[in-house]
């Protein structure tokens, strides 16, 4: 039988499965896409670490997407694994942790009532002081980071045994750099303004790890727009090593996006602003069209022509049903979009 090959772009929307009309109003905000060759799909935001998919959270959850399926059909779905509590996904200081976390992400993704591609998405945190992160080289870092391979190899394996794939989101820099100056929560006795992760991801190092493991990564725009403006301003301060900042000066967001494959993933939205050791924040998730990522048109038309699956993924401010800074991003894609016909093929 010949392979079948997608002719529609991956197109997805972030809900909450504990609320089954948000995965509702979610889904039905995609389908007018469906005329510029679009794929609807939806990512289910885990809240809560673990505790947010197992027992009975998992079982509501389960329910409301079998709901979903009678009555919407089957579709893609993606499985975003919280972030917080921060020890639940620190690679360096609590690498068992992190591992049980995923596993069990791969457990809920597997037993969701719904046929379609299933992925888990995760952030491999190193989070760390400036003291610590200053205590290694960049060779040392990255032999530490050697120490969890085989346990990634084995989560993929366990995902693939599942019909499920596994994909590492690209952190920022720093990690946490759109924490206020005021916001005074700490992790591991350090502001999480000011928490470094020695292992953010680049071209050149830790994506080809990735990949000779079978992960694929996850493009958040934001998120790389961070990284690449730290190397011009407060680089080291952020915590990006002086041997990378020629690699990545001129390095720009189109770059990184034309590096993707099918396997991965992208978050798309707007960025705005940048941390600095001095107090300044960079926004995340801003609606498309009102930061400072130009390239965005471009982007756009890139990630359709080459069907790289994407997440619009910004900030509504916790307006779930409104869902207004989605709205105003779905009215510029539509404009991006107007301006090349759709897929046929």
């Amino acid at each position: 039988m010949a392979k079948m090959h997608r002719t529609s772009w991956p197109f997805f929307l972030p809900v909450s499965a504990e609320d089954p009309d948000d995965l509702t109003s979610g889904w039905s905000m995609l389908q007018p896409l469906k005329t510029h060759g679009i794929d609807p799909g939806i990512m289910l935001v885990v809240r809560g670490g673990r505790n947010g998919f197992i027992g009975e959270a998992a079982l509501q959850q389960q329910k409301n997407i079998g709901r979903f399926v009678t009555s919407y059909g089957n579709a893609d779905i993606i499985v975003m694994l919280s972030n917080f509590p921060l020890a639940e996904m620190d690679w360096l200081h609590h690498a068992k942790q992190a591992t049980d976390h995923v596993r069990a992400g791969i457990d809920f993704a597997s037993h969701l009532p719904i046929s379609g591609k299933k992925s888990i998405t995760f952030h491999l945190n190193a989070l760390c002081d400036k003291k610590e992160f200053r205590a290694r080289s960049m060779q040392a870092w990255r032999q530490r980071f050697e120490d969890i391979r085989p346990a990634l190899a084995a989560l993929t394996q366990e995902a693939q045994h599942r019909e499920c794939s596994l994909l590492v989101e690209k952190v920022p820099v720093t990690e946490l750099g759109d924490v206020p100056p005021q916001d005074e929560r700490v992790y591991r006795q350090t502001r999480l303004r000011d928490l470094r992760n020695p292992w953010y991801l680049t071209a050149h190092w830790g994506i080809p790890e990735l990949k000779k493991n079978g992960l694929g990564t996850v493009l958040d725009l934001c998120h790389m727009r961070a990284l690449l403006h730290s190397t011009h301003e407060d680089a080291e301060a952020a915590g990006i090593f002086p041997e990378d900042i020629p690699l990545l000066k001129f390095r720009t967001l189109l770059n990184e996006v034309i590096d993707l494959e099918k396997t991965d993933l992208v978050h798309l939205n707007d960025g705005r602003g940048m941390w600095k050791k001095t107090g300044g924040v960079f926004e995340e998730g801003v609606s498309l069209g009102e930061g400072d990522i130009r390239e965005l048109p471009q982007i756009i038309q890139f990630l359709r022509k080459h069907r790289i699956p994407t997440v619009l993924e910004v900030n509504d401010q916790g307006d779930f049903t409104k869902r207004p800074a989605s709205t105003r991003s779905l009215t510029f894609l539509q404009q991006c979009l107007a301006a090349t016909p759709p897929l046929t093929s």
